[in-house]
């Protein structure tokens, strides 16, 4: 869900959705997502990123954005992007050996002048094996 709402973004998300929900433990996490750009993002834009596991904060960390986007291979984007309409899915693996625990994240992306293109938050539960 996006955050920070009262804040101007430059990103608006339409839609969302995770295969399977729940995440399973040992399967692929298929992510879709869509929204529309309004202004171009570019080389330079940064995210910063928070995982915590209840209240233990397992990562913080601010990645290049651009960079991100290119070496993940998500859905071929490449920087800098111009303002448009988006469709995007990536696939990812979800380890078995996950913990369980309620898993919250947040991500704030800016662009290189520090404006902020857009802000995720979230929460995952593993249940006990």
């Amino acid at each position: 869900m996006q955050c920070d709402l009262e804040e101007p973004q430059s990103l608006e998300i339409t839609s969302v959705s995770l295969d399977p929900n729940p995440p399973q433990r040992g399967e692929n996490l298929t992510i879709a997502a869509s929204g529309i750009l309004k202004t171009v993002v570019e080389e330079g834009a940064y995210v910063d990123v928070e995982v915590r596991l209840g209240y233990i904060k397992l990562l913080s960390q601010t990645y290049d954005l651009c960079e991100q986007l290119e070496e993940n291979d998500v859905s071929g984007l490449r920087c800098p992007l111009p303002a448009d309409e988006y469709d995007l899915l990536k696939s990812v693996e979800i380890p078995n050996e996950v913990p369980p625990g309620r898993y919250s994240f947040f991500a704030r992306a800016y662009n290189a002048d520090d404006t902020q293109i857009t802000c995720l938050t979230g929460e995952i539960v593993f249940p006990g094996y």
